[in-house]
């Protein structure tokens, strides 16, 4: 597996492995919603890897009845962030990709968008898809 696809196939945050080793730790991040398309390296955890990102989806994945609040998981250089929250019967996500460049008046730029996932057979999948991710990169 070289990528994982959250959402749909319209509207999606795709991570693909940067190399032939995931253990190297770069994923690039692309977001892919309604004309907008936002693209970012995204650097692995050294001490944990990818395991914090499964644990998330996992956790969400278990509660998929529901639950009250929002949920969030950001990346080691806060360059992906992702909120996840109950609403509707749905499970609620929302990706933000940064970049912060450095330089004076230079601040850079921020990509948002909401997804929504089925809290049961979707949810599961991409549970499962990260963690085969995190086990190859430990």
């Amino acid at each position: 597996m070289a990528a994982v696809e959250i959402g749909s196939a319209s509207e999606c945050l795709r991570l693909d492995v940067e190399s032939d080793d995931p253990a190297l730790g770069d994923l690039v991040a692309v977001l892919s919603v309604d004309g907008l398309s936002a693209t970012k390296r995204v650097y692995l955890h050294p001490a944990s890897g990818w395991s914090e990102l499964e644990e998330f989806f996992a956790g969400l994945a278990l509660d998929w009845r529901g639950w009250s609040g929002t949920r969030e998981w950001t990346s080691l250089e806060s360059d992906l962030s992702i909120e996840a929250r109950y609403e509707y019967g749905h499970v609620q996500v929302r990706v933000t990709l940064s970049d912060a460049l450095a330089g004076w008046g230079n601040h850079g730029w921020k990509a948002t968008a909401d997804l929504t996932l089925d809290p049961g057979e979707q949810l599961s999948q991409v549970a499962g898809d990260l963690q085969d991710l995190a086990n190859r990169s430990s």
